[in-house]
């Protein structure tokens, strides 16, 4: 069912017009994530699990199939007689091994739910991280174009002066040496958000790059350790997946106790013969193995023993998860912090503000060093705004995964 409905998104998405990239049309940042959890084939290889674990889940806790004899001989003495032989047989297992095999089944089915449930949380994480990470960079290679055509303008002001004095030569030198470091540096920053785009198609496979709408974290809720602790424990599907996994493992002990006595054979069989000396028989018989020379004790107490890994690997992995939150949650409120003072409207403040120095510097009214001086502010500022949001993304997504909750952009 879940494959379809993603299936019919992509579709929808590649057709409509407003998702097709070669035309240089608009994604948002939400079509952009249904584009990727419709296409991811990791995604679709573990829904593909889901199904299989459904269909033997089904199939679990069945009797095998019983066995038709079917004979026939020639019996010579005082003449001829034929005999034709029909015989069924029928295996009864025990109860509980059908039960364990239940179990089993179940529990591999839980543990495949849980591993695709951890894929598309991951999924969602990384999509979303990815996009911010790229529009990040795209705003800080525009700014750093703008910045660098700025600074080429002053330029070709100054050397147009005919008779400049020593100071206006000298701030020449000053402007195009800084020319060429802006160029230089918008350079890294074009292949930094060219880098940041290729990542980010990975998931999507679009054709060329298209403009990206984003909104821009301004707050966020905060987040006590316990509380993330207690959430995680419930719904961690790499820990709901472990847990599935010992009781899988539980299953198999079970299932290794019957494995010497696996049940008993109902079989009845009857005889016909004609000619020479006609005559009929019915049989019923029941078979059991002795399990004599082999109990199975092996194989009980290696289940048994990794029954009991399986416990370990668990409680380490909950032990791990705790630290990982803490870390997480430390990272997750500085960028809370950050978000809140660097507010995305303060670029625009920034920019009106730098509009008014460049002005001034143009009337005479600023001097060179000091408009060097507030131009680098400026860009650095605005640098930090976008990168603020970046890692929020990133701290926000991964705390909100390892706690089991599937990130989303509402």
């Amino acid at each position: 069912m879940f494959t379809r409905v993603y299936y019919f998104i992509f579709g929808y998405l590649m057709l409509n017009p407003l998702a097709a990239a070669a035309t240089g049309e608009t994604f948002s940042a939400k079509q952009l994530l249904e584009i990727a959890i419709a296409k991811n084939p990791e995604l679709r290889a573990l829904r593909l699990e889901v199904e299989a674990g459904h269909e033997l889940y089904g199939q679990a806790g069945r009797w095998a199939n019983p066995t038709l004899d079917l004979g026939a001989s020639q019996k010579e003495e005082e003449g001829v007689t034929n005999f034709a032989r029909v015989g069924l047989s029928q295996q009864l297992p025990r109860p509980n091994r059908l039960k364990a095999q239940v179990k089993l089944a179940e529990a591999s089915r839980a543990a495949q739910n849980f591993a695709r449930d951890g894929g598309e949380i991951a999924l969602r994480a990384e999509v979303i991280r990815r996009i911010y990470a790229h529009k990040a960079a795209d705003q800080k290679a525009s700014h750093a174009r703008e910045r660098l055509k700025r600074f080429q303008t002053v330029g070709t002001y100054l050397r147009s002066q005919v008779f400049a004095s020593p100071q206006k030569k000298a701030e020449a030198t000053i402007v195009r040496a800084k020319i060429m470091l802006l160029g230089r540096q918008f350079r890294e920053l074009e292949a930094n958000h060219q880098s940041a785009w290729n990542e980010l198609n990975l998931y999507l496979g679009l054709n060329t790059e298209p403009e990206i709408n984003v909104s821009w974290f301004r707050k966020s809720p905060s987040y006590t350790l316990n509380e993330l602790v207690e959430q995680a424990a419930q719904k961690n599907p790499q820990l709901a997946k472990q847990t599935a996994e010992l009781k899988m493992a539980e299953a198999n002990v079970l299932l290794e106790e019957t494995e010497a006595f696996p049940g008993v054979v109902l079989s009845g069989e009857y005889n016909h013969g004609e000619g020479a000396q006609p005559e009929k028989s019915y049989g019923l018989g029941l078979s059991f193995p002795l399990p004599v020379w082999n109990p199975n004790v092996g194989g009980v107490n290696a289940y048994k023993a990794r029954s009991k890994a399986s416990a370990e690997r668990r409680n380490w992995a909950l032990e791990g998860l705790k630290q990982d939150l803490s870390s997480a949650l430390a990272k997750y409120e500085a960028a809370r912090v950050s978000v809140i003072e660097l507010k995305p409207e303060e670029a625009d403040r920034l920019e009106k503000d730098m509009d008014a120095t460049d002005r001034a510097f143009k009337k005479g009214q600023v001097d060179l060093l000091t408009y060097i001086e507030a131009d680098a502010e400026h860009f650095a500022a605005l640098n930090a705004i976008y990168e603020v949001q970046a890692d929020f993304a990133a701290a926000s997504t991964e705390l909100l995964a390892l706690a089991g909750q599937a990130p989303s952009l509402e």
